[in-house]
């Protein structure tokens, strides 16, 4: 059994420390091992969930990203809520460098197109509409020029 510890005792931690949040009946809830996105329909309901988060125990302090031009930062995604409909589209940080496999390395030409197709499918996958997609695939053709690959 090669498992790691942490990730199984962070997500049964999480699952007792989110059940009070979870009887509030958010409009959305989703976690990821430790990290939570929250939807709820007003700020002041946000606001109580994330002091009710960081009540439940003295051992984690939670933070909340705030949005920049109307997108939210959630895992490799951002997410906005506009007219009702919920966009999506892949999100890298601004402190991540982007460095892959470059393509002069001496690897398998079958491991260099099986990165790119990669980058490209989650690129695709991760974003909810044509132009949420069009600005992932532009990051994507960044990274992949970044890198050595020509389009």
């Amino acid at each position: 059994m090669g498992q790691r510890l942490a990730p199984v005792l962070a997500i049964c931690f999480m699952s007792k420390i989110e059940e009070p949040v979870l009887s509030r009946c958010p409009l959305m809830y989703c976690r990821y091992i430790d990290d939570c996105c929250i939807v709820t329909s007003t700020q002041s309901e946000m606001d109580e969930c994330f002091t009710i988060l960081n009540q439940q125990s003295q051992y984690i302090s939670f933070t909340r990203e705030k949005p920049c031009d109307g997108w939210l930062p959630y895992l490799n995604t951002q997410l906005m809520l506009a007219n009702g409909t919920l966009h999506v589209k892949w999100y890298r940080k601004e402190s991540s460098k982007n460095i892959i496999l470059h393509a002069r390395f001496a690897h398998p030409t079958t491991v260099k197109r099986a990165i790119v197709r990669n980058v490209f499918k989650t690129a695709l996958e991760v974003s909810s509409g044509a132009s949420e997609r069009q600005e992932s695939l532009r990051i994507a053709n960044e990274i992949m020029s970044g890198n050595g690959y020509s389009s």
